[in-house]
């Protein structure tokens, strides 16, 4: 509730920033799979949006070995945003 940038946004009726939510996600991602990193994020779409103080839940799901599909819930179930990303081992990253 006290984010910086739910009092910039629609003063009087103010959301979470997509920007904010999407960084939620990384932390979810890096705590999902931390010998992994987010390589790029595809297809994602914001479908409700946040209000300040609402619990998000950030959840994950494997599609293959390197390619993933993440919802994220307001505390009412309602889908905030869903999207899918790519990770890469940390070892990749490092060696280049």
């Amino acid at each position: 509730e006290d984010h910086p940038a739910s009092k910039r946004n629609f003063i009087g009726n103010p959301i979470i920033p997509c920007a904010v939510i999407m960084e939620h996600v990384r932390i979810a991602i890096e705590q999902f799979k931390s010998d992994m990193y987010l390589k790029r994020m595809v297809k994602v779409k914001n479908l409700y949006t946040l209000k300040p103080g609402r619990t998000l839940t950030v959840k994950i799901h494997s599609k293959s070995q390197d390619s993933y599909s993440f919802i994220c819930l307001d505390c009412s179930d309602n889908e905030i945003a869903v999207g899918d990303f790519r990770a890469a081992p940390v070892e990749a990253l490092v060696a280049s």
